[in-house]
């Protein structure tokens, strides 16, 4: 038999004793485990990330390198992996009371309030001195739909410790939702006096900021007030409200400053390609808005506020079925978005489909809201369904918010003209001759006036009067 070394040259030989000596010194899952704990330690949560993971491609059941895990990814604002991971090493047998309330903040932040109270809720009951634990259940009853108990918790929290800024924030939400303004001013009050800097209160206030400069005022407060002591949920607020402020105030260089910051602690976070869409979208760069927003839209399948944006791209450009395929996914996700709403309602009245368009703003109230583009929308799509009395109705309450727009009075001209109301109609019109909108348009209507009034001379001198201002048009 032939030596087993035989066959290997001398260089062969040396090759091979140094491809066994790589691989006796890969680190072991304990080293990675270690050197994860430092990263955290020293703040890079990112180069944690990858070591912990690398540590449970080894030992998947490795109990400390999964909690890493979970703590670096919460901290570099990936919530549903930190949820995901510390339910797995409380399934491998971790003891709940190290991550209680980091497991119980991460599934707040994505939408899991039930399973905060049906999962960790008798932890967080378990001692009841705790403010932090009796804070969290106020937001998971908050995000329950429950908010005489969330009231309770963030009552008993504060009874604990005055100083939790988001246990006022979350009394405060509450009372703005019962619409007891009273007791927002007297919470708003007293947090001013406890909490004065927390970024969580100003950005509260600046929800509530009655213009553009006092609300950027006031985030940027919250911006400032940011220390090392503020958890990756206040974090990571702060600088995306700081991003969509600047992006409001089309302060473009700003945005791509801010976002470029939360990139650099948040990096991977979903909402860094959103962001940089609309920044894209809002320079013209529509390829690359297009790019970004498709590829987070094809990612979900339920909708996301991506699909919104891709609609009104779609509208904008006439591209009429995949607006409506887009904005209807855009629905499935908020069905509350009125914007979402009028967009389709928009795309619907495009492709002269007016019944479905009614029926997509009836979730609007129309009975009851005073929007002027919603009560347009409505007049239009009325008139267009063949219920020109009802198109009457909403075209004049809708000119009713915002009387000097010659577009609205022209639409409720219009309107009269198709319930046959000719001399409302022209009454509504004297005016729009010089307008710069309605002079040609107005023009055109009162013609139809005048002939819907058998009155053909007056319709032959409008036409006559418009040859001569526009000859371009006579045709």
């Amino acid at each position: 038999m032939t030596p087993f070394f035989s066959s290997f040259t001398p260089s062969r030989l040396v090759m091979a004793i140094a491809v066994i000596g790589l691989v006796g010194c890969q680190p072991s899952a304990e080293d990675r485990v270690s050197r994860a704990n430092k990263q955290i330690a020293a703040g890079d949560y990112r180069a944690a990330v990858l070591e912990a993971r690398s540590a449970l491609q080894e030992e998947p059941a490795n109990i400390e390198a999964r909690l890493i895990f979970a703590e670096a990814s919460r901290q570099v604002g990936d919530f549903p992996t930190a949820a995901a991971e510390y339910g797995r090493a409380l399934e491998l047998g971790a003891e709940l009371r190290l991550f209680l309330p980091e497991y119980a903040e991460s599934l707040l932040v994505v939408g899991s309030g039930q399973q905060v109270l049906g999962q960790l809720g008798d932890a967080l009951r378990e001692d009841p001195q705790v403010a932090v634990h009796r804070n969290l259940l106020g937001h998971a009853y908050a995000a329950s739909g429950e908010p005489e108990l969330a009231k309770a918790e963030y009552e008993r929290a504060l009874t604990l410790d005055d100083r939790l800024p988001d246990a006022y924030v979350g009394l405060a939400s509450l009372a703005e939702r019962a619409s007891n303004s009273a007791e927002v001013e007297q919470v708003l009050r007293i947090a001013e006096s406890k909490v004065p800097g927390s970024p969580e209160l100003q950005l509260y206030l600046a929800q509530q900021a009655p213009d553009a400069e006092a609300r950027a005022s006031l985030i940027e407060r919250a911006y400032s007030g940011l220390g090392g002591n503020a958890s990756p949920v206040t974090r990571a607020q702060v600088l995306l409200v700081r991003v969509e402020n600047y992006l409001q105030r089309d302060a473009l260089d700003d945005a791509q400053a801010a976002l470029d910051e939360y990139k650099s602690q948040f990096p991977g976070a979903p909402q860094t390609l959103f962001l940089q869409s609309l920044i894209a979208l809002e320079r013209g760069d529509i390829d690359r808005a297009r790019a970004g927003l498709l590829r987070i839209s094809e990612g979900v399948a339920g909708g996301s506020p991506a699909d919104l944006f891709l609609g009104s791209i779609n509208l904008e450009q006439k591209n009429l079925r995949q607006a409506e395929a887009y904005l209807t996914k855009a629905l499935r996700f908020d069905a509350t978005s009125g914007l979402a709403r009028e967009l389709l309602a928009k795309t619907l009245l495009e492709l002269n489909r007016p019944q479905e368009a009614l029926e997509v703003l009836a979730a609007l109230a129309p009975e009851q809201t005073s929007d002027p583009d919603v009560l347009a929308l409505l007049g239009q799509a009325a008139v267009a369904s063949g219920n020109p009395a009802d198109g009457v109705i909403y075209f004049e309450r809708s000119a009713a918010q915002v009387p000097d727009d010659p577009g609205l009075k022209l639409a409720t001209a219009y309107s009269y003209l198709a319930a046959g109301r000719a001399s409302e109609a022209l009454a509504l019109l004297e005016n729009l001759e010089d307008d710069a909108i309605g002079g040609y348009r107005g023009s055109l209507l009162r013609m139809l006036a005048h002939l819907s009034s058998n009155d053909r001379a007056a319709a032959i001198g409008e036409a006559e009067a418009l040859v001569k201002r526009s000859p371009d048009d006579a045709t």
